[in-house]
């Protein structure tokens, strides 16, 4: 069923922006909920290894490893934000 999700809606334009918009929404109501007045955003990369032939994985000197090299958002107090599955040789602060 993963699967599905990832082809038949997030592999298409119109299920990634919908996406996308969900994670704002949900963001803004995080926010006006705590009645935030500063935010802080945590950017970090992180290495997701792969096994086999998968699109997009390639190999990383960094971490020595055929993988993806997905970057993800957070808030200062560890709720997730936003991600985003990059290629596996994509530098760390690409994006």
């Amino acid at each position: 069923m993963l699967s599905h999700l990832e082809n038949d809606i997030l592999g298409k334009t119109e299920g990634l922006k919908a996406l996308y918009e969900a994670i704002l929404w949900s963001c803004d109501t995080l926010i006006k909920k705590n009645w935030k007045y500063r935010f802080i955003l945590d950017v970090d990369s992180t290495d997701d290894p792969t096994n086999g032939i998968q699109e997009g994985s390639e190999y990383n000197g960094h971490f020595k490893s055929e993988c993806f090299h997905p970057i993800f958002a957070f808030t200062g107090e560890g709720d997730a934000l936003a991600g985003v599955l990059r290629p596996g040789k994509v530098h760390s602060d690409d994006g």
